[in-house]
């Protein structure tokens, strides 16, 4: 009976074949099989669903409204008002969990009934029957719909902040911006006109209410960059000039963190650079302090224009610096940037190469190590971005070997450059493996010559702050080379001599004068010019050494007469 010939006895069961040629030209690719890759999409499509559900069922519904609205009316406060407590009960402005404009305009009524019920049972200026002004930001924010966004980024964005901002405004984007506006310019016209009834009362104006101002138009700015693209524009073409129309109000921080997000948003990273730039220069060193906001901000930015190289530099800075400290958004805003040019292909003429940044995934491993040293791990990443590091972990990953023989060079590395730096180079060379440096490759057996490392001197690797001015004018620096054996290498040491200390044999140095160098040129002595020999045999010690000379040299002759000899009787033979 005849078996059909299959693939098994084409590759293994032919004569011929070694038994290594089962392999040949066979390749494994790290990768999801089609089936599990479908039971994977299926399981997240579930997820997807049921996150959908939950939201429409606890917040989009309109019983969850009449039901807010009845917690309203149930904690509504009496005639002395504990709006702090009513606040808590109502969680001001439960558009933040509905996200529903009619509801926020709802509650924006009613807090104006009762700001005008107290502001006219108001018996004193302290203010005592007042709406907090927390509660007035609140109410403007609650139009940037944060629940919304949130379910937005987990279900249709894919866990993309930025995405879910854009697609935002697609949700009534306008309307709440028209509606936080109507919001805002009534709070302000109010604080103005207690501002100036005040002023008349007591002749000065409060720092308070300018804060105040400054805080509601920083709610107003937050709800425009959820509004869409146009809302994004008048957010640094109007509304940052407005607070420039109004005497004695100062941007904060946050002004500039959302001009620079609305400036990032409409791709003009430019502008936004600069903004960054003048904060690092006026705040100086220590301003921004451990503040991460206006990195991730840039880094978003970079990301949206496709400026790679500039998402490359600025990752590298914030690795490099000590403070600001990493947050697991930067980390994933730059590994989704990695993503991103690994998989888009280039447009145009050059289409033709199709991804040739696919590449670019090598450099995943490497880069969670490195977040790794700021305890940064793969349990703080989205389940997309860490679909795409897990893949470029399986495929591109350093073989343990590898990455011992990696992390072992690198500390090695650091020893010696912190020894270079601290001028401690005397055990330099005994530490590091002499490789062939000189070696002629034409002469196979002959062993190559051992190197040194290079010795860069004081002044080139100290930096400035760590040595003195005056050490160039009272010390005198040289590099000494002290030589070994002769399986040893040299020993260079770095010496610094107090220029008023005498030198190290100055016992041995003659005492010379200006007598001296001019008695040595014009009557010039030929007889001490030369070798030992030559000189005057009055020098101590002449005596012996003429000896030793004489032996060494009679030696010499004797052992050479000793192999001519030798050579004589062998020819005679």
């Amino acid at each position: 009976m005849t078996t059909v010939p299959s693939h098994v006895s084409y590759r293994y069961l032919l004569p011929g074949k070694s038994r290594f040629e089962h392999w040949r030209g066979v390749y494994y690719q790290c990768r999801m099989s089609p089936q599990s890759l479908r039971n994977y999409k299926i399981r997240k499509q579930n997820v997807i669903n049921e996150k959908i559900n939950n939201y429409h069922r606890e917040y989009a519904s309109v019983e969850s409204v009449e039901k807010g609205s009845d917690i309203c009316n149930e904690h509504e406060p009496n005639g002395k008002g504990d709006y702090i407590a009513w606040n808590h009960y109502t969680r001001m402005c439960r558009c933040n969990d509905y996200s529903l404009v009619s509801h926020a305009m709802n509650n924006f009524e009613v807090i104006r009934d009762i700001h005008c019920h107290s502001s006219s049972n108001q018996k004193t200026h302290a203010g005592k029957y007042k709406i907090p002004p927390h509660a007035y930001q609140s109410l403007i924010r609650s139009f940037s719909a944060v629940k919304l966004a949130e379910f937005l980024c987990e279900t249709q964005c894919e866990y993309d902040e930025t995405d879910a901002i854009k697609k935002l405004g697609e949700y009534q984007g306008p309307e709440r911006v028209d509606c936080a506006s109507v919001v805002a310019e009534f709070l302000m016209e109010t604080i103005r006109g207690e501002a100036v009834s005040r002023s008349k009362v007591s002749g000065d104006l409060v720092s308070k209410d300018t804060l105040l101002q400054v805080h509601i138009i920083n709610a107003l700015m937050e709800v425009m960059l959820t509004g869409g693209f146009r809302a994004c524009q008048q957010v640094f073409q109007q509304t940052y000039d407005y607070i420039g129309q109004i005497p004695g109000l100062h941007p904060t921080l946050d002004t500039y963190l959302h001009t620079m997000r609305a400036l990032c948003l409409c791709g003009k990273t430019t502008e936004a650079e600069s903004i960054f730039n003048w904060l690092k220069r006026t705040l100086g060193p220590q301003g921004l302090g451990n503040d991460i906001r206006p990195y991730n901000i840039l880094l978003e930015g970079y990301r949206e224009i496709k400026d790679y190289e500039s998402c490359d530099s600025l990752m590298k800075e914030l690795m490099d610096a000590r403070f600001p400290t990493i947050m697991p958004g930067t980390a994933e805003c730059y590994l989704r940037s990695i993503i991103d040019r690994a998989y888009t292909p280039l447009s145009g003429d050059m289409s033709y190469y199709g991804q040739p940044y696919h590449a670019e995934l090598k450099r995943i491993p490497l880069i969670m190590q490195r977040l790794a040293t700021h305890g940064i791990t793969e349990n703080f990443l989205t389940p997309p971005v860490l679909f795409h590091v897990n893949d470029a972990m399986i495929s591109y990953k350093i073989s343990d070997k590898m990455k011992y023989k990696w992390n072992r060079s690198m500390g090695q590395f650091n020893f010696l450059n912190m020894r270079r730096t601290n001028q401690y180079v005397d055990d330099v060379q005994e530490l590091t493996s002499s490789g062939g440096l000189k070696g002629n490759p034409q002469e196979k057996d002959q062993k190559g010559g051992t190197g040194q490392i290079p010795y860069y001197g004081r002044h080139g690797q100290k930096k400035s702050w760590e040595m003195l001015p005056s050490d160039s004018l009272f010390y005198q620096f040289h590099v000494e080379e002290q030589m070994r054996d002769t399986k040893m290498e040299s020993k260079n040491t770095l010496v610094a001599t107090d220029i008023y200390s005498r030198s190290q044999h100055w016992m041995h140095d003659v005492p010379q004068t200006r007598y001296d160098q001019l008695q040595s040129h014009s009557n010039v002595d030929f007889k001490n010019i030369g070798v030992r020999r030559h000189l005057n045999p009055q020098a101590p010690g002449q005596d012996e050494s003429l000896l030793k000379d004489e032996q060494i040299i009679s030696s010499a002759a004797n052992l050479g007469k000793k192999a001519a000899g030798k050579r004589k009787i062998q020819s005679v033979r």
